[in-house]
Formats: structure tokens, sequence, C-alpha cells
């Protein structure tokens, strides 16, 4: 089974994202942190995460930075998810390596596309799109 890291500071969002891709039938995890989210990278090694950008401490940019840096992880799936929806901040993620970028709030539908292109899909997820993100 595949597994997908949710890193996010806000627990409504987090935890809502987590359940989702739970019921489509991949294995998740949840941290609550940037610092959080490079320690289940490493210990983990999941097969895509989803990031926050703006978390307290360490940022979402900042996770990919370090992610980027080890050759372990140069080829992961790493999508930004966020609030912030100037042309500018997603360029920033692109150019520091994101896979892609999804804006607050988003569909069921969004989020699967992100998945499908990176991940063999679970037969759960094929039962169509709802609005989850708040």
């Amino acid at each position: 089974m595949k597994t997908i890291l949710v890193i996010e500071d806000d627990e409504a969002i987090g935890d809502n994202t987590v359940e989702l891709l739970a019921i489509l039938g991949f294995e998740t995890a949840l941290a609550d942190d940037g610092q959080h989210g490079l320690t289940a990278i490493c210990n983990k090694q999941p097969d895509l995460v989803f990031c926050d950008v703006q978390m307290p401490g360490i940022s979402g940019y900042d996770v990919l930075r370090t992610i980027r840096a080890d050759g372990r992880f140069k080829q992961l799936p790493f999508y930004f998810f966020s609030a912030k929806t100037e042309p500018a901040d997603q360029e920033k993620g692109f150019a520091m390596g994101a896979t892609g970028y999804l804006t607050k709030p988003f569909t069921e539908a969004d989020l699967l596309n992100c998945i499908c292109r990176h991940l063999p899909m679970p037969a759960q997820a094929c039962r169509g799109a709802d609005t989850i993100a708040k």
C-alpha cells in the first residue's frame, strides 16, 4: 500500500485530508509542523507528500529545501497546499522543486488529480469527488 504524508498545522484540514486519503485506500501519516514532517519523511519514507506552506517554525519551503538536498528524496512527489494564491508564491515553490501546488480550499478531485499522476489508485478512489478542505 502506498503511503501519503500530510504536513499541516491546521488540525481540521490535516485530519480531514488524512481521513479522506484513508477512506480512498491509502496508508496515511500526519505531521503537525515542519520539524515533525521532516522526521516523518525520513522514518516513513512516504510515496507522496502534501505540505502546507505557512507553518510555525520550519515552513513548508524549508521542508522542501531540506529534503531536496538529501539524495534519497530528490524525486519524492511533493505538493504544497496553501491559502496563498499569488503566482509568485507558486513560482517560488516550483523553483525549489515542488511537484505541484494546491490552493485551499481544494476538492477531493483536486487531491486525486495530484495523486494519480504518481501513484496507482486504489479501487476506493474511483468513486467520485466531493469537497473536503475547509
